[in-house]
């Protein structure tokens, strides 16, 4: 029943086979592969550079195709299907319009309130990518390294060693002695 359901929809299905025979999804997978060296198969694999050139080329090709359907149709003076295509995507693309134009507003704004007063004049035509990136620059605070990195500090420090008990004197001494040679 699912075959017949399958077929009815378009949908070719292969039976499986168990004698060795490969279906077409497994020559297509055996091309792909190929031998290193002789011995291990691996993937093709294609660069990215070149799959974005085969989706460019896609894009390019869908547009050609909608543009030739737009004059096919006007030919056969079915301009108003026409009209009515091209007034469905303007009604789409306002509303991704109107979504994209308040969320960069919102972005902008809060970036202008971080900045002081001053500059918000300064920087209000910049565009809204250069304005988070100036807005992250300006307002970053970036930590000072201490003046003495890598010094141990001394628990001794501004004491007077001559006020201590005579044992403590003797258990700390070295360390009484590291705090003067600085």
């Amino acid at each position: 029943m699912s075959q017949e359901t399958a077929e009815a929809q378009g949908v070719k299905q292969e039976p499986a086979d168990d004698k060795g025979v490969k279906t077409s999804s497994e020559t297509e997978l055996a091309q792909n592969v190929t031998k290193v060296d002789g011995k291990e198969p691996s993937v093709k694999y294609v660069p990215r550079t070149r799959l974005n050139e085969e989706i460019d080329k896609v894009d390019e090709l869908q547009g050609k195709v909608e543009e030739y359907e737009r004059a096919k149709l006007e030919a056969e003076g079915k301009l108003t299907e026409v009209n009515a295509k091209l007034k469905q995507e303007n009604v789409d693309l306002k509303k991704f319009k109107k979504l994209h134009d308040e969320l960069d507003n919102a972005v902008r704004e809060e970036a202008l309130s971080r900045l002081p007063e001053d500059k918000r004049e300064k920087f209000k035509g910049l565009k809204t990518s250069d304005l988070k990136n100036v807005v992250d620059e300006l307002v970053s605070i970036k930590n000072n390294p201490p003046d003495d990195v890598g010094a141990v500090t001394s628990k001794f420090k501004g004491q007077d060693w001559t006020d201590m008990k005579q044992d403590e004197v003797r258990k700390n001494w070295k360390d009484i002695l590291a705090s003067y040679k600085r």
